[in-house]
């Protein structure tokens, strides 16, 4: 199994899909309206934040759920550099 690393992350996602990102994703969330994307007469939008631990299988299920366009963004700060490359 992957070792998990600590992360803060978070996850745009229309609000009628909240309850699908978070079967798929079974963490502790915290759920707020995100109005700044929205159009008035559109879907509205939540941002989903998690701080603690996340895993690889993690990061698998977000990809899933991108592809199938349920999660709109999603942002994940692990503290760690980026690496430069090499000259």
């Amino acid at each position: 199994m992957a070792e998990a690393k600590q992360a803060e992350v978070a996850i745009y996602v229309h609000e009628e899909h909240v309850t699908e990102v978070m079967l798929a994703l079974p963490l502790s969330f915290d759920v707020q309206p995100f109005p700044y994307e929205d159009s008035p007469n559109g879907p509205k939008t939540n941002i989903m934040r998690y701080s603690g631990p996340w895993t690889d299988e993690n990061d698998k299920a977000v990809r899933r759920l991108q592809r199938l366009q349920i999660i709109r963004r999603f942002s994940r700060d692990t503290g760690e550099k980026p690496r430069r490359p090499k000259k």
